[in-house]
């Protein structure tokens, strides 16, 4: 599915802010009888992708056809199986960057793209999804890249 783009002409996702979230994780060591605490290791965890735009459509047909496609792909019926513990990868491309970074992703909540009466044919949309790594790689030199 493109984001941002139209290849189809009856539709498409414009992404208006895209927040990468990584976890930190560390154990607190509290000093007993001073102020403070000791420093301890900090390691990284998930990170959350937060994506938010709006749905657009020449028509509601479109619209409707367009909403339920990309509720397929983020939540397929496949999903749970012992065989496939992702949803899919996650692609991303900076402008002045000379290639696509990626990241293996699921979901960290279900998407919210509310239905509009009076408006039938835009809906505003808010994903979120889960990268397993704290950060991204690059699609043709494999370098890790920090995007948060």
């Amino acid at each position: 599915m493109h984001w941002n783009e139209d290849p189809t002409g009856n539709g498409y996702f414009a992404v208006e802010e895209i927040h990468f979230t990584p976890e930190i994780r560390t154990t607190d060591r509290n000093r007993m009888q001073g102020q403070g605490q000791w420093p301890t290791t900090t390691y990284f965890g998930k990170m959350t992708i937060d994506i938010q735009g709006h749905i657009l459509a020449d028509s509601p047909t479109n619209h409707n056809n367009y909403k339920f496609r990309l509720l397929e792909l983020l939540m397929p019926l496949r999903v749970g199986l012992v065989f496939d513990r992702q949803v899919g990868t996650f692609f991303i491309k900076y402008t002045g960057q000379s290639e696509y970074w990626y990241t293996d992703c699921g979901l960290e909540a279900t998407p919210d793209i509310p239905t509009v009466a009076l408006y039938p044919s835009v809906s505003a949309c808010h994903l979120q999804l889960k990268s397993f790594l704290p950060f991204m790689y690059g699609a043709n030199s494999g370098a890790k890249h920090w995007v948060a």
